[in-house]
């Protein structure tokens, strides 16, 4: 389906391009297209997400404002890298995209990440770092960025629960209950 989806956009983007400007696509036809090849089970479908949201964020470049790329696309990418499966190649492609991807959407112009954001990344990490100190470091950096942003919601919780030690976790953990931290870390869920 992920195919076909990625076919009617592209002719779409033709019809568009002859004169049928109601056909143009715009961020929801885009982020949907990318969706599909996050729920496949296509071995490459990491690849095959972001490239949509390359393609998106050619067509806004070139004039096409409703194509503006939104948090929920880059979101839908993310979530294709963390529940990728298969060859190690494929899993250490989808971790390198997952990094790019969040480090695009945390510096964009024109959106922001969500509690989606954050926590799928942190799904990414524990799902393909090794367990060491790098992947901690990561997880906590990544958490508390979050927090700093009032992004923590249940949702993060949970997956940070999977992702990081049972330490790292009880200690946030401890944080979180302290001087209503929790509040504080939540504030703009």
């Amino acid at each position: 389906i992920e195919e076909k989806a990625l076919g009617i956009l592209e002719q779409m983007e033709r019809l568009s391009r002859e004169g049928e400007a109601h056909l143009l696509p715009n961020a929801y036809t885009y982020s949907a297209v990318i969706n599909c090849f996050a729920r496949s089970k296509e071995p490459d479908k990491a690849v095959k997400a972001v490239s949509v949201l390359q393609q998106m964020e050619e067509q806004y470049r070139l004039g096409n404002n409703s194509a503006r790329p939104n948090v929920v696309a880059y979101n839908s990418v993310l979530n294709a890298c963390a529940y990728t499966v298969g060859e190690q190649e494929n899993i250490d492609t989808a971790f390198k995209i997952a990094c790019l991807v969040f480090d695009e959407v945390r510096t964009s112009d024109y959106t922001r990440p969500t509690h989606i954001t954050y926590g799928t990344f942190i799904q990414v990490c524990g799902n393909f770092m090794p367990e060491s100190k790098i992947r901690e470091n990561l997880i906590e950096a990544t958490f508390k960025r979050c927090a700093q942003e009032g992004l923590v919601s249940n949702l993060v919780w949970k997956k940070l629960r999977l992702a990081a030690s049972s330490e790292l976790f009880q200690a946030l953990q401890e944080t979180a209950a302290k001087d209503n931290n929790e509040a504080k870390w939540s504030r703009n869920t």
